[in-house]
C-alpha cells in the first residue's frame, strides 16, 4: 500500500519551537528568582499595600506616625492582583516571583503568537521571542517583584487583541481589547498613551465609513479610559485631592531646557539598543534624532507602499494584517514617547527615562519592525529575491550576540538574590528579634522597608533626616535634636535596629569622616541584642 505523507503546516512547526522558547523563558527566570525576586522600595509599596488589602486595612501602609497611606502614587492594579493570589494563602513575595515567572512566558508565547495567528510570515513570531526575551533589560523586570512584568504582558495582549479586532470586526473582539486596554493605565499611569494609540489604530484601520470607525474609536476609548478615570475621580474626591499623587507644574520658561534634558537622556537611552550603538553616542544630539525620525518614516514609507503594491497585485479592499500590526505597534511606540515627554515636562516628579521605563517601547518597536518586514516580503521578497527573507534573521543574531553577554550577567547576579525581597530576609535574625518586640514599641532602622516588609511594622528612616553635621561629632545617636528620628529615639523609647551590612556602606557615603564616626555613634547606648546581621539599641535612661 502506497503510504500517503502529509506535510507538517509551517505554522505547526513554528507554534513548537515558540513554546519551547516560552519554556525556556520559564526555566531562565526560575533560575534567576530561586533566591527570591528582586525589588526595592516600590516593590514593597505593592506588596504591603496588597497585604494590607487582604487585611481589610486598605490599598495602602502606616507610617510610622500611626497614620494610613492610601498607596496612590503608584496604580493600583499589581497590588490588586497580588491580592488576588494572597486570597489563595500564598505568600506575597512568592506570588510576585511567581507572577513574574509565568507572565515571562505569556509574554514570549504572545509576542510569538501574534505573528502565527495574524502574520502572512508566521516565522517571525519565532524572531520576535528571540529579540524581546533577549533584552537585558526584559530580563531583568521579569525576575523582579515590580509591576512591568505585568503591564509589558496586558500590553501585548491588548496589541493582540486589537488586531484580532481589526482582522475580524467582531465587536466582542472591540470589548475585549478595550478593557485590556483600559487596565494599561491603573499598572503604570504612562499606559494611558496606550488608550490613545488603540483608539487612533481603530480609526485608521477598522472596517466601515469614516463616521462608523469614529463610533468604534469612541465607544473603545470610553470602555478603555473607564478604570482610571475612577480610579483619579476616587483618589481627588476621597483621598488627597491630588491627580493619584502627581502634581502638575506649568513652568514656560523652563519649558526649553527641561526639554533638552529629556531628548538627550532619552537619546542616550534609546540609542544603546542599537547594536555598537555606544560607540556613536559622540554624535550630536540633534543629528541623534534626526537619524531616529527619518528611520521611522522611512520605515513607515516603505511599509505603505509595500501595502499599496500588495492590494493592487492581489485586489485587496482593506488593510492586510501585517500593516495592522506594523501600525497598532508603531502608533503605541509614538504615543509612548509622546506621553512620556508630556509627563515630563509638566509633572512632578518628573519620571525616570531609563531602560525600564523605555521597557514597553523596546517590545511595542520590536513588534511593529517586524510587521513592517513582513508587509515588505509580501510586497517584494518572493521568488528568485525569497533569499533576502534571511536579513531579519541576519539582524536578530546581531542583536543576540550584542546582549547576550549582558543578558549572562543579569541572570547570574540576580540568582543569589538583591534588594528587599529576596528570601534571605526571612532567615534574619535581627529582622526575628523586631517581630518578637512588643507592638508599642516605636522602631528606628537604616533599613525600614525591610522591616515593613517582612516584620509588618513600620519605622522611622534613620538616615532621611541625618545632619551631616552630626558626623563631624563624637556624641551618640540620639543627641541631636534637630533629627526627628533621633528625637523619637530619645523621647519615645524607641528601639534602634541596625543592619550592619546596609549600614556600613550607608555610612561610607560620609567619606572617612563617617567611617571613623562608626566608634563613636553607638557608643554609650543600651544593647538590646547582637544578631548575626544587625543589632538592637536603645537609649539609655
Amino acid at each position: 500500500m502506497e503510504k500517503v505523507t502529509r506535510k507538517v503546516p509551517a505554522h505547526r512547526i513554528v507554534l513548537v519551537i515558540v513554546g519551547l522558547l516560552s519554556l525556556l523563558g520559564v526555566a531562565v527566570t526560575v533560575y534567576t528568582t530561586a533566591n527570591g525576586p528582586w525589588g526595592y522600595s516600590d516593590s514593597v509599596a505593592y506588596i504591603v499595600s496588597a497585604r494590607n488589602l487582604l487585611k481589610g486595612i486598605g490599598l495602602g501602609y502606616y507610617y510610622p506616625s500611626g497614620s494610613f497611606y492610601v498607596q496612590t502614587h503608584y496604580p493600583p492594579f499589581y497590588s490588586l492582583v497580588l491580592a488576588g493570589i494572597g486570597l489563595f494563602r500564598v505568600d506575597l513575595v512568592a506570588a510576585a516571583r511567581g507572577l513574574s515567572v509565568i507572565l515571562f512566558a505569556a509574554t514570549l508565547f504572545g509576542a510569538g503568537w501574534v505573528f502565527i495567528r495574524y502574520s502572512s510570515t508566521p516565522w517571525l513570531g519565532i524572531l520576535a521571542i528571540v529579540m524581546i526575551g533577549i533584552f537585558p533589560t526584559m530580563l531583568t523586570m521579569f525576575s523582579s517583584s515590580m509591576s512591568e512584568p505585568l503591564f509589558v504582558f496586558l500590553f501585548l495582549l491588548s496589541g493582540f487583541s486589537l488586531v484580532g479586532y481589526l482582522r475580524s470586526d467582531n465587536r466582542r473582539w472591540l470589548l475585549f481589547s478595550a478593557v485590556v486596554t483600559g487596565l494599561l493605565p491603573i499598572t503604570r499611569y504612562i499606559g494611558i498613551a496606550n488608550v490613545f494609540a488603540a483608539a487612533v489604530s481603530v480609526i485608521l484601520f477598522a472596517s466601515g465609513t469614516w463616521k462608523a470607525r469614529i463610533k468604534k474609536a469612541a465607544l473603545f476609548g470610553i470602555v478603555a479610559s473607564l478604570p482610571i478615570v475612577l480610579w483619579v475621580v476616587w483618589v481627588y474626591f476621597s483621598v488627597d485631592r491630588s491627580l493619584a499623587g502627581r502634581g502638575f507644574q506649568m513652568d514656560w520658561d523652563s519649558l526649553s531646557t527641561r526639554f533638552m534634558e529629556f531628548r538627550a537622556v532619552f537619546l542616550n537611552t534609546v540609542w544603546v539598543w542599537i547594536p555598537y550603538g555606544k560607540y556613536l553616542i559622540p554624535l550630536r544630539s540633534r543629528l541623534r534624532t534626526m537619524l531616529l525620525v527619518l528611520a521611522a518614516v522611512g520605515v513607515a514609507v516603505i511599509t505603505l507602499l509595500a501595502e499599496h503594491r500588495v492590494r493592487k497585485r492581489d485586489l485587496q479592499a482593506g488593510s492586510s494584517c501585517d500593516l495592522q500590526i506594523f501600525g497598532v505597534f508603531g502608533l503605541s511606540s509614538l504615543a509612548y514617547v509622546a506621553a512620556l515627554a508630556l509627563t515630563y515636562l509638566f509633572t512632578r516628579p518628573a519620571p525616570d527615562i531609563d531602560d525600564r521605563m523605555l521597557l514597553p517601547l523596546y517590545a511595542s518597536v520590536v513588534m511593529s519592525m517586524l510587521g513592517a518586514f513582513s508587509s515588505w516580503r509580501n510586497a517584494w521578497l518572493q521568488n528568485r529575491k525569497r533569499w533576502l527573507t534571511i536579513i531579519p534573521w541576519l539582524v536578530a543574531a546581531v542583536f543576540v550576540y550584542w546582549y547576550y553577554p549582558g543578558s549572562l550577567w543579569l541572570v547570574k547576579s540576580y540568582h543569589h538574590g538583591q534588594g528587599y525581597t529576596t528570601y534571605s530576609w526571612r532567615n534574619s535574625e535581627t529582622i526575628q528579634a523586631v517581630r518578637d518586640l512588643p507592638a508599642g514599641v516605636p522602631l528606628v532602622s537604616n533599613n525600614a522597608a525591610a522591616i515593613l516588609l517582612w516584620a509588618d511594622r513600620p519605622a522611622n528612616e534613620l538616615m532621611e533626616d541625618m545632619n551631616p553635621g552630626f558626623i563631624n561629632q563624637t556624641t551618640h545617636y540620639g543627641s541631636d535634636m534637630s533629627d526627628n528620628s533621633q528625637v523619637t529615639f530619645r523621647e519615645q523609647g524607641a528601639a534602634l535596629v541596625i543592619f550592619r551590612e546596609q549600614f556600613l556602606s550607608q555610612i561610607e557615603g560620609f567619606g572617612e569622616k563617617g567611617l571613623t564616626r562608626l566608634n563613636t555613634i553607638f557608643t554609650g547606648l543600651v544593647i538590646g541584642g547582637q544578631y548575626a546581621d544587625g543589632a538592637i539599641y536603645f537609649y539609655p535612661k
